[in-house]
């Protein structure tokens, strides 16, 4: 009769006390997290699909007016909010404001169709860390300023 030594067994890691716990230099990075507020439901659900298959951990919030409570609830920061300019309560300027109040690091990413005159995409781009997509935009597109902006 053979006798298998012991340690030719495997044991599953969680089993095993001298299987390596990750540590901060093992353990990948946590993946950003990105608040996306956007008032049209077929871009915002094709954004944050596009996000979500990239990995990042996305909140979506319909309501600007709800976002500020929904970013507090968050488990971590918010690193991006994505917004609409033109919303129906806070307009996207208006939450940025409220945001980067309580997270002076988020960067911003602005969108709109209607920024049709130059004082509301300045008013956006007067923030520290922000960027502006005009819409209709490729997600070819979205994704490179997304990236652009997370760096």
């Amino acid at each position: 009769m053979y006798k298998l030594p012991i340690e030719a067994i495997a044991m599953p890691d969680e089993l095993n006390p001298e299987a390596a716990a990750p540590t901060a230099e093992t353990a990948p990075p946590p993946q950003p997290v990105i608040l996306l507020v956007e008032d049209e439901e077929p871009i915002r659900e094709l954004i944050g699909m596009a996000l979500s298959g990239r990995g990042y951990q996305v909140h979506v919030c319909p309501l600007s007016n709800d976002a500020v409570a929904q970013a507090e609830a968050m488990d971590r920061p918010p690193d991006l909010l994505i917004t609409d300019i033109h919303m129906a309560g806070l307009s996207g300027p208006e939450l940025a404001a409220e945001l980067v109040q309580r997270y002076p690091r988020l960067r911003l990413l602005f969108i709109s169709g209607y920024a049709n005159t130059n004082d509301q995409v300045q008013a956006a781009m007067a923030f520290a860390h922000a960027g502006f997509l005009r819409k209709p935009f490729s997600l070819a597109q979205f994704r490179e300023n997304v990236d652009a902006m997370l760096k």
